[in-house]
């Protein structure tokens, strides 16, 4: 099945980062823009609002600021993936690098579309390295990753 599919922003889909570090920190990112093309292979792009991340749980909202700040200090107020893959029927597996301002964050993705192609899942994990987290006892803390899962609707175009 060939054709270009674009991510339905419009009910607001929500991509759920997760990580344990040792406390349970869970993190939502606005997914802001997206595509799936599909030809003799997959491309396929996505983009998220880091200035607009939400926390999940009680321990995130200490670490949401934090993040704000780091992505501030980089330059970017969204982080962008886009990666290539083989094969025209998915799942698909994504790996590439992300890109939020000055900041590259290696990035793998599995994208799972619906049998009816109007809706894509989205997992995988994101890793940042030398990070600091001002939350009680996590200053031995230098890279993190997270687990990435949420769904958003397609619309063939």
């Amino acid at each position: 099945m060939n054709g270009t599919w674009h991510f339905v922003t419009d009910d607001k889909p929500m991509l759920e980062l997760t990580t344990s570090i040792p406390m349970t920190l869970v993190v939502k990112a606005p997914i802001t823009a997206g595509r799936l093309t599909i030809a003799a292979g997959v491309d396929f792009f996505l983009e998220l609002a880091l200035l607009k991340l939400e926390a999940g749980n009680f321990a995130a909202k200490f670490g949401v600021g934090a993040a704000r700040d780091l992505i501030k200090k980089n330059g970017g107020d969204s982080l962008s993936f886009e990666a290539k893959a083989a094969g025209e029927a998915g799942p698909w597996d994504l790996a590439g690098t992300a890109y939020a301002g000055t900041l590259e964050i290696p990035t793998k993705v599995i994208a799972t579309p619906s049998l009816g192609m109007d809706e894509l899942h989205i997992s995988g994990s994101i890793t940042m390295d030398d990070v600091e987290l001002p939350l009680p006892g996590m200053s031995g803390v230098n890279s993190i990753t997270f687990t990435l899962d949420g769904k958003v609707s397609l619309k063939a175009s």
